[in-house]
């Protein structure tokens, strides 16, 4: 498993806890409030915009 993948599913396995204690979907604040899982979502954001710009680089290189 990639590390972006090991990562996501960590966030799942917090949101579906969350979900189980607090009856609801956490929100922005409540991921803002967990130090961890604000840097665990903030580590698969950026990787998932370099996988991105990575794809964009390689549909220019081969459009050329």
């Amino acid at each position: 498993m990639s590390d972006v993948q090991t990562l996501r599913a960590e966030l799942k396995s917090w949101e579906h806890a969350f979900k189980e204690k607090h009856k609801r979907t956490p929100t922005v604040q409540d991921i803002k409030d967990n130090p961890e899982i604000g840097e665990s979502r903030r580590r698969v954001v950026h990787a998932l915009i370099v996988q991105l710009d990575l794809a964009s680089c390689k549909i220019q290189v081969t459009q050329e």
